[in-house]
């Protein structure tokens, strides 16, 4: 595998499990202090303690992964923890400047702060992500296993929100072609062949480069029975499934059109909006995304001018459908 990219999922793999593990500890905080003040019912004991065996079960991972990362790619390891650093150094000095605008280092404000012995919640956010910055150094040092916290999102620039809408779809190249040929091969979604692609590679994008998987679902149609068809795309992390068919509406055994469209995976500060309609003629595909980071956003959009003739480019997240009920995939 080539050694920057086999880095760049190492790393993608630690962050998740980063996030993740420090997503539950957060919960569990909040959960354990809401039971502290107000007692708690078997239910919120019950999550707790699930949560907190779920965490204790991904750390041993966690810590095997960093120290892989640390061995085989150590100049990729030390940038992630400059990078880590760097942002929760940023945090901090923002923290600090909000009640002393003067200060100039963080020494000089931890100083400030010892010496005025206030301790306002802005001080105690302070020394709270001080201590966090002393596990990136404990980290470098050898002395622990990991640390959690910035959040991985926090370490990147983001893109704002944007929309694109794709229309006159392009033959696909060659290359696109060959990574697909669970969608190729599916003559019958001709016509929405570069819609597809664009979706897989937009997850593969998302997932450091991961190869993105058709898995497909066909009911049976029989006339005047519900049914339901489905399609997912997966790169094993991140899935975008979509699902279409008829369902029961009200009395009289009438049935509904549906479609519902999940996309699981995705970090917590990333979202992509789309209604599951391929838009036809008139409209093409049109599909939001959030807080994307901007190295991910820009090849976003590189690989929709590769399958599509015509692409709008527009701020803020996508329109919701006139229709979002009406199926129109494939």
């Amino acid at each position: 595998m080539n050694e920057p990219l086999d880095a760049m999922q190492r790393l993608a793999e630690i962050d998740r499990l980063r996030d993740e593990i420090r997503t539950m500890e957060e919960e569990v905080g909040t959960r354990a202090s809401q039971v502290d003040k107000r007692g708690g019912t078997d239910e919120d004991m019950r999550r707790i303690g699930e949560l907190d065996r779920h965490a204790a079960d991904l750390r041993p991972g966690l810590t095997k992964k960093v120290k892989e990362l640390r061995q085989l790619a150590p100049e990729a390891f030390q940038a992630w923890v400059g990078r880590n650093q760097e942002t929760l150094r940023r945090q901090i000095m923002a923290e600090l400047r909000k009640e002393r605008p003067d200060v100039q280092t963080i020494d000089e404000g931890l100083a400030r702060i010892r010496t005025d012995a206030t301790f306002s919640n802005a001080d105690l956010l302070v020394l709270n992500l001080v201590g966090h910055l002393d596990a990136w150094r404990d980290l470098l040092e050898g002395k622990a296993p990991y640390a959690l916290h910035p959040p991985s999102w926090e370490t990147f620039a983001t893109l704002p929100p944007f929309t694109l809408e794709l229309r006159a779809a392009q033959p696909l190249p060659e290359d696109l072609a060959g990574r697909h040929p669970d969608i190729v091969k599916v003559a019958e979604w001709k016509a929405w062949h570069a819609s597809l692609v664009f979706l897989a590679e937009t997850l593969s994008i998302l997932d450091f480069g991961k190869p993105c998987r058709l898995e497909r679902s066909t009911g049976s149609r029989t006339p005047g029975q519900p049914w339901e068809s489905s399609w997912t795309l997966s790169t094993g992390q991140l899935a975008l499934a979509l699902t279409w068919g008829e369902k029961a509406a009200g009395e009289g055994g009438a049935l509904a059109s549906f479609s519902q469209v999940d996309v699981r995976g995705l970090l917590p500060a990333e979202k992509i909006d789309w209604s599951g309609s391929f838009g036809g003629e008139t409209k093409g595909l049109v599909i939001g995304f959030t807080g994307l980071r901007e190295d991910r956003g820009e090849a976003v959009r590189a690989l929709a001018a590769r399958l599509f003739a015509e692409v709008s480019d527009g701020q803020g997240p996508a329109p919701a459908p006139p229709n979002p009920a009406t199926p129109t995939a494939p």
